[in-house]
């Protein structure tokens, strides 16, 4: 038999002898569809979002190259872009071949594997049985090198590099370019003599190409053919791969990519001439995207091997330390494995490869790229996931959302009347409706106003809490309560207004409320309050209550939230001295100095207003057709051009990757008191809370949540939001760009507290709030996207989950579920630690 050549991964060192570079300059290419994808039975959207997603990768990285994603043998999309040959002015097909590099190892392991079916080998042979003389190897089996572990030194170990340039010295380099003598069996064995092991066989899981040269070796010496030979007539030709094979002729291939880099910033790329061959059994086989396609469908069917020997290939076998990669992945035989996903990235000059496969749903993505340069292996690898998560959103079983139902509903219309003092006369007129399955006997209301009158000692308690202190009360009024225009009876204990009802209210029915009341503003209340002759109005006008099996109402508690509502529609009439002007949770305020008038809102959690003097300084800027308002007082007009430009970024942000901003405008006001979101608006004390109190634009003003028991997921979900902002939009360190969470984790972990995230305010201190809320939470939400490969496009996640529960009301044990089916996790274990459900 001939002997067979070594062929390694040869580093740079190497490269740059064997290559050589003409100069081209690059030529845009048109998107081509292949296929729209109307015979499958997947629908047009998912189609064009994968479309879209393409689009922008090409022009993002210059992506030249070949697409496909198929899911049981149907086909979803395929697509070709760039050149093959850029001087010739080719384009790439479905059929171009491209050099797969480390795709070549699943081929290597499949031909071991089909050895073994045919009772040649057994995977505990000793790799000395067919080496004797390797005595450097004792104790290596054919199993230790499949699965990474054997402790075998890379091929670019320095040692291995000085003797194959004492090798290639001493050879005649005289012949073609891919006919370069090559060292042979007992060349390798010598190349690698004297050099240990880096670890004892089967210990732990380290890559190195050597493992697959020497199963290539043996494939040689058991079958007396040479590892092409062997692959063409047993796995390429059965399976129909007629564009497949081994690149030791890859100079004269036809219809072949030819691999390109970029050389400056003229976006000039240079063809790459290099042996390819180089890596024989670990990464020299060339394939085209069509043949791949055959390859992915060969695995579900007994056409190559038995379906326990496929099983077997995919293992797992030897656990990856996470320091190298996103936990939970193992190296199996040629395939990386994390749960039933198995995948695998190749890189060689000039080109770059992927195949992703879900072997539960029989997805499949495969990527070919000549154009190694822009898109590297951690990218494409990230691009397989964004893929895929376009791919399952939309194909995996109809997930049905079960939010917690809304039991009450509210309508609201309201008149009031500021008079010069500053005193507060109003009317709401409610219309209530009752959604829920059970007579209802009587009505509840938050009256928050009540809670800033002088007498409620608890307020003062929750105020010492925080270190805060009331300086006038609000001294608030209830003059009159009717029900469909007759006198009812009603009773007010600290901020809940009960109204009884002369009949039972059955189910569907509805009745009008009246209710007259007055109030200050108390001067150093939370929220509700008079700053510098300026009027915060939260929660001013009783809010029905949600009803939940019974009235779901908690006495009044000014952090993370202090009441709970269904979103509900608006109408407020007004009056108010000169001198004013109104910002509101509406979109359709008034100019300065209206003194009356009217606006309204439609589903939205609650109607926020501030009465501003008019010498504030107000500047007016847009973003995607959203008006953004700043208002500050005049002694801090240097602050308003940072905040304007902020809340244009992180506006934008949320709203091109989480979803569509709920409302024309946002307001954004400057104060010295609490800061605080609400619909439409948000107060900051400082710029630093900014982009953290937007976020609750879509986390709690639109996907609701009860804030008693529930606050962890408005808050954790927010705090992640705005973590991953700064990490992905502006390109802060992940340490950086998450330091705030992590430091209250970390006080929650080093205070060695164990209750679960999903606490109620009323059986934790401000310290536990603060860590289990802002810190454990979000740190465990973004724990799990980076384990479900989504550190980069964690966005999907969030704007799945925002799009499934806008406007509904999600709990704890909802969120588990839906997470579970996102991330198809086998069970809810990861949530255990943190959460109680």
């Amino acid at each position: 038999m001939k002997k067979s050549l070594f062929i390694m991964f040869i580093s740079f060192v190497l490269v740059i002898s064997a290559c050589s570079a003409e100069n081209s300059t690059k030529k845009s290419s048109e998107l081509t569809p292949i296929s729209s994808g109307e015979n499958s039975e997947l629908n047009q959207g998912m189609y064009n979002k994968i479309a879209n997603t393409m689009s922008e990768i090409e022009e993002d990285f210059d992506f030249s190259g070949a697409v496909y994603i198929g899911m049981e043998g149907e086909e979803i999309y395929s697509n070709v872009f760039g050149m093959a040959d850029y001087d010739q002015d080719i384009p790439n097909t479905l059929n171009t071949k491209f050099i797969m590099a480390s795709l070549t190892k699943q081929f290597t392991a499949a031909a071991i594997l089909l050895l073994e079916e045919r009772g040649l080998l057994q995977l505990d042979y000793l790799v000395t049985d067919y080496f004797p003389e390797a005595t450097q190897w004792e104790g290596i089996t054919i199993h230790h090198l499949l699965s990474m572990s054997s402790g075998i030194v890379n091929s670019d170990h320095v040692i291995v590099i000085e003797n194959l340039n004492s090798f290639f010295e001493n050879v005649d380099n005289s012949s073609e370019f891919n006919n370069t003598p090559l060292p042979t069996a007992e060349d390798t064995i010598a190349i690698y003599n004297d050099i240990p092991l880096n670890f004892e066989p089967g210990e732990k899981y380290e890559y190195s190409e050597s493992n697959y040269i020497l199963l290539g070796l043996i494939i040689e010496q058991i079958s007396g053919d040479e590892y092409e030979t062997f692959l063409e007539q047993n796995i390429f030709e059965p399976l129909g791969m007629l564009n497949s094979g081994y690149s030791i002729d890859w100079d004269i291939q036809k219809n072949k990519a030819i691999g390109y880099e970029k050389v400056n910033s003229e976006n000039d790329v240079y063809p790459i001439r290099y042996n390819y061959s180089l890596h024989h059994s670990a990464g020299g086989l060339y394939t085209s995207i069509s043949d791949l396609a055959i390859w992915d469908r060969a695995l579900y069917s007994e056409k190559l091997l038995k379906k326990e020997t496929i099983d077997k290939m995919y293992g797992p076998y030897t656990e990856i330390d996470p320091s190298h990669s996103e936990s939970g992945f193992r190296y199996s035989y040629g395939w990386f494995t994390k749960g039933n996903n198995v995948e695998h990235t190749g890189n060689a000059p000039g080109y770059v490869s992927h195949i992703y496969r879900d072997l539960d749903s029989e997805l499949v993505i495969i990527i070919l790229s000549n154009n190694e340069q822009y898109l590297r292996g951690d990218i494409i690898s990230n691009v397989t996931n964004i893929l895929s998560n376009i791919v399952k959103v939309n194909v995996e079983p109809e997930f049905l959302p079960n939010p917690v139902p809304a039991g009450s509903y509210a309508n609201y219309h309201i008149d009031f009347e500021m008079n010069e003092d500053g005193r507060f006369f109003a009317e709401a007129e409610i219309k209530v409706e009752n959604l829920s399955e059970d007579n209802w006997s009587d009505l509840t209301f938050y009256f928050i106003p009540n809670v800033f009158t002088a007498g409620n000692e608890r307020y003062e308690d929750l105020l010492n809490l925080y270190g805060y202190q009331l300086e006038y009360t609000s001294d608030a009024l209830i003059n009159n309560v009717t029900l469909n225009e007759i006198n009812a009876k009603y009773e007010l204990q600290y901020d809940t207004l009960k109204v009884q009802l002369e009949e039972v209210l059955e189910p569907k029915d509805t009745t009008i409320v009246r209710i007259a009341y007055e109030f200050n503003t108390p001067k150093g209340g939370f929220r509700f309050s008079e700053e510098g002759g300026n009027y915060h109005l939260a929660q001013w006008y009783p809010m029905l209550a949600n009803y939940e099996s019974g009235w779901n109402k908690n006495d009044y508690f000014p952090v993370p939230e202090s009441y709970h509502t269904t979103h509900s529609n608006y109408n407020v009439s007004f009056k108010i001295p000169q001198g004013y002007t109104i910002f509101s949770s509406s979109e359709q305020d008034l100019p300065s100095n209206t003194t009356s008038g009217e606006f309204s809102a439609e589903n939205i959690k609650e109607m926020y207003m501030t009465i501003l003097r008019n010498d504030m300084v107000v500047q007016t800027d847009g973003v995607d057709g959203i008006e953004i308002r700043v208002a500050v007082s005049p002694d801090r007009t240097d602050e308003i051009e940072n905040i304007m430009e902020t809340a244009k970024e992180s506006v934008a942000y949320f709203d091109q990757k989480v979803g569509s901003f709920p409302h024309n405008q946002l307001d954004i006001i400057l104060v010295n008191h609490l800061n605080m979101e609400y619909p439409g608006v948000v107060t900051i004390s400082s710029i630093h809370s900014l982009v953290h109190e937007i976020a609750h634009q879509w986390f709690y003003g639109i996907v609701s949540n009860n804030p008693y028991d529930e606050g962890w997921l408005d808050e954790g979900l927010t705090t992640f939001a705005t973590s991953y902002y700064y990490y992905d939009h502006i390109g802060l360190h992940e340490n950086e760009a998450f330091a705030f969470p992590k430091k209250h984790s970390n006080r929650i972990k080093y205070n060695l507290i164990t209750e679960p995230a999903n606490v109620s305010v009323f059986d934790n201190t401000k310290q536990k709030l603060l860590g289990l809320y802002y810190g454990v939470a979000p740190m465990k939400i973004w724990e799990l996207l980076k384990d479900n490969g989504m550190k980069d496009n964690a966005t999907d996640f969030l704007k799945a989950y925002f799009e499934t529960y806008a406007y509904s009301h999600v709990n704890t044990e909802e969120f588990v579920r839906f997470t579970q089916y996102y991330f198809k996790l086998d069970n809810t274990s990861f949530f255990e630690d943190w959460l109680e459900y």
